[in-house]
């Protein structure tokens, strides 16, 4: 099972998911897609790392269900089982990672609070198609037609802490 440990706690991967556009902003600016790995600790504490999208190379691990987004997948409506898939091509895990960290509360309802949230300062990349197929099943949708992003929250005193890691 995937796993992130963060100063003392140990938080396992229990889904992951898409926003678009993006839900962080960076400099006044929002990314055609945001990436959030929704991951909980054994005492029930919940961590999301979120990552920026940006058009680049087609991220071939993604393209192995990726092509299937408007199929039927799952009993649960949105939802699919993936199988065999890495993770860590998503995601750099090695080298410098800057971060930004906060917390909140999750995007999509409840909304529930005390939510860890861990963004990525540097975005990944999917191609253009990638993205554009992600963004195509919302086109139709009466309740999303924009996306599926919750509006941009304000501070209400909120701290943002930076992070960098060699």
């Amino acid at each position: 099972m995937a796993s992130v440990r963060v100063e003392d706690t140990t938080y396992f991967l229990r889904q992951f998911h898409w926003h678009t556009p993006s839900e962080h902003w960076k400099d006044g600016e929002n990314f055609p897609m945001e990436l959030h790995l929704v991951h909980q600790s054994e005492e029930g504490e919940f961590l999301v790392i979120g990552a920026f999208v940006l058009p680049g190379e087609v991220n071939d691990e993604l393209d192995k269900f990726w092509t299937r987004l408007d199929d039927d997948l799952g009993e649960e409506e949105g939802s699919a089982f993936v199988g065999s898939f890495q993770l860590k091509h998503l995601i750099p895990t090695v080298g410098d990672i800057k971060t930004l960290r906060y917390s909140g509360s999750f995007t999509t309802p409840p909304c529930t609070e005390e939510v860890n949230w861990v963004v990525m300062n540097d975005p990944i990349e999917l191609s253009s198609e990638q993205i554009e197929a992600f963004q195509e099943l919302f086109l139709e949708e009466e309740e999303f037609p924009a996306g599926n992003t919750r509006p941009i929250q304000p501070l209400n005193g909120l701290t943002v802490e930076k992070s960098f890691r060699r």
